[in-house]
Order: C-alpha cells, then structure tokens, then sequence
C-alpha cells in the first residue's frame, strides 16, 4: 500500500521556522512591485544566467552602490 503524502501545506510551524533562520542569518524580507512584462523579462534573464533572483538583486544593488 502507497503511503500517502501528510504535508498540509505552509503550517504554523514552518511560519516559525522560516522566522528564525531568517532572523538568524540577518535577513529581511524586501518586497518589490514591478510591471508584469518587466517581471518576466527580468525572470527571463536571471534564469538564463543561472542565478536566482536574489543572488542577481543582491549583485545589482552592490554593483549600484559601488558606481553611486
């Protein structure tokens, strides 16, 4: 007999789990609104590079701020 999966989706306890590796490490959360077809296109590019988002928007703001 197949077992059947118990996941129930996001619960309580991987909210709080999520928040302490999050506070941790130092992280934060930064929300961004962009236009849909500047969203794909950027979604586009990144995983053409083999980047994850993150890593590319961590490397532009780096790149910014050293050129100011």
């Amino acid at each position: 007999m197949e077992k059947k999966s118990t996941y129930n989706g996001f619960t309580e306890a991987r909210k709080k789990a999520n928040a302490k590796y999050m506070e941790d490490n130092g992280y934060v959360d930064l929300k961004i609104r962009l236009e849909k077809d500047k969203a794909e296109e950027l979604r586009e590019y990144v995983k053409s590079k083999g980047e994850s988002m993150s890593a590319f928007i961590n490397e532009a703001i780096d790149e910014a701020i050293r050129n100011g």
